[in-house]
């Protein structure tokens, strides 16, 4: 259970991140987190292999 909720706080922040970052009119800040995140799971689920070729990979941090 504490790796599930360890999981969910991170989607969360990083959600939360994603629209303080990518959403600067108040207009696109009134989206509803539903139609946010239906968003993102239809980018993942059509995302194709050229399209993500180009992604670089991020750097993993040492634990401390």
């Amino acid at each position: 259970m504490l790796v599930v909720a360890l999981l969910r706080r991170i989607a969360y922040t990083l959600l939360t991140l994603f629209r303080s970052v990518t959403q600067r009119s108040e207009k696109q800040r009134a989206i509803a987190w539903k139609v946010l995140l239906q968003d993102i799971y239809a980018a993942l689920l059509t995302a194709t292999d050229e399209q993500l070729e180009g992604l670089r990979p991020r750097a993993r941090e040492a634990p401390s």
